[in-house]
């Protein structure tokens, strides 16, 4: 164990933090944004290197569902926050997609870290309110879901290579490799969404071939 307070280690691994650029993009906006799975890659193993930890969960108040997250130290202080949790729909669905969504906010803000473009506010709450429609309307139903999973998983698609595909179709990638993680992920996309995922399978380059019953 290092000698160093919790904040002297957060201070050196918020110097050491590499820049981490937008590596998708939220198609109906045309703006880009840094996907939690990228994000995590980039600090992680510098918070580790400095005894730093990030751990976060959904959790309840009297004013509804939060996401805590906090940072622990080796020398067991932490430091931690809530955030409330806007949920789409309320359903399994509508709670992943909140939770990835939300877990990537609270991460960057914890870090002091911008996880996408400026736009000086030209976006706002109502190009928020206007996403958050689109993702109601056009969100994918169970069973859709399901058979995408299904068609990456048969595809051979890996967790690193997926959502970095994810993220480019303008979504949030499954925060980790477990398929409930994963199914999560899915069911926030929208159709469109879906489909640009699908495409992108069958390009790729680690995919190997599907049958298709005749």
């Amino acid at each position: 164990m290092s000698d160093k307070t919790l904040a002297e280690a957060f201070v050196a691994a918020q110097a050491e933090f590499p820049a981490v650029e937008p590596d998708a993009m939220n198609p109906h906006f045309k703006s880009r944004f840094v996907s939690l799975g990228h994000l995590l890659a980039k600090v992680r193993p510098v918070l580790n290197r400095h005894g730093l930890s990030v751990v976060q969960f959904p959790s309840q108040t009297k004013g509804g569902p939060t996401l805590r997250t906090i940072i622990l130290h080796e020398s067991g202080d932490k430091l931690e926050s809530e955030a409330p949790l806007l949920l789409p729909k309320q359903d399994p669905q509508g709670q992943g997609s909140a939770i990835t969504y939300m877990r990537r906010y609270a991460l960057a803000s914890a870090l002091g870290i911008s996880d996408q473009e400026d736009d000086d506010g030209n976006a706002g709450v109502a190009a928020r309110d206007a996403e958050d429609k689109v993702r109601l309307q056009r969100s994918l139903d169970l069973e859709k879901v399901d058979a995408l999973g299904k068609y990456i998983k048969s595809a051979g698609i890996g967790y690193d290579k997926l959502v970095t595909i994810i993220g480019a179709a303008g979504a949030e990638g499954p925060a980790n490799k477990t398929a409930k993680a994963v199914r999560a992920s899915l069911a926030g996309l929208t159709e469109t969404q879906a489909k640009a995922v699908r495409a992108a399978v069958e390009k790729s380059e680690d995919s190997v071939p599907v049958t298709r019953a005749a």
